[in-house]
């Protein structure tokens, strides 16, 4: 089964909540849900169970003395939140996370297997922005797109 896929731009009511788009309902109806922080200032929606496969690892006591793995853990369960979709398929945001992931009046959503992450949108473009800038750069200095290497084929 095909998790989730595609983008999709949400309003952000005055009580935090959004309109969760009907191709991720779809997945999510009748689901325990969490949310938590995610990386760059974004949030990240996953079903229970697949939530507990991503973070819920075996820990090895040998990790509890690296700094890493403490701080890790601590991120995957600080913020966390179990929702679920309301009657009209909205859920409500928890405010830390709004604040953490600086959401205003839309939030940018995009499906990416097991889970969604949400963005402020203007944010997001400017991540998009630079990491297709960096691709860019790096292609122009891989030896096989050099004109001299393209002559040769």
């Amino acid at each position: 089964m095909i998790g989730f896929i595609g983008t999709a731009q949400c309003k952000l009511d005055t009580k935090s909540r959004i309109l969760v788009p009907a191709k991720f309902t779809k997945k999510l109806a009748n689901k325990t849900l969490i949310i938590n922080q995610w990386f760059d200032n974004s949030f990240v929606l996953f079903k229970e169970d697949e939530w507990m496969k991503f973070f819920q690892q075996p820990l090895d006591f040998t990790d509890l003395n690296q700094q890493n793995s403490r701080q890790t853990s601590q991120i995957s369960y600080e913020m966390a939140e179990e929702l679920s979709l309301d009657s009209n398929d909205r859920i409500m945001l928890p405010k830390i996370l709004c604040e953490y992931a600086q959401l205003e009046k839309e939030v940018f959503l995009i499906g990416m297997g097991n889970r969604i992450v949400g963005w402020n949108p203007e944010m997001y473009e400017q991540q998009r922005k630079a990491r297709d800038s960096q691709q860019i750069e790096d292609l122009r200095h891989r030896d096989t797109f050099s004109p001299q290497r393209m002559s040769d084929h």
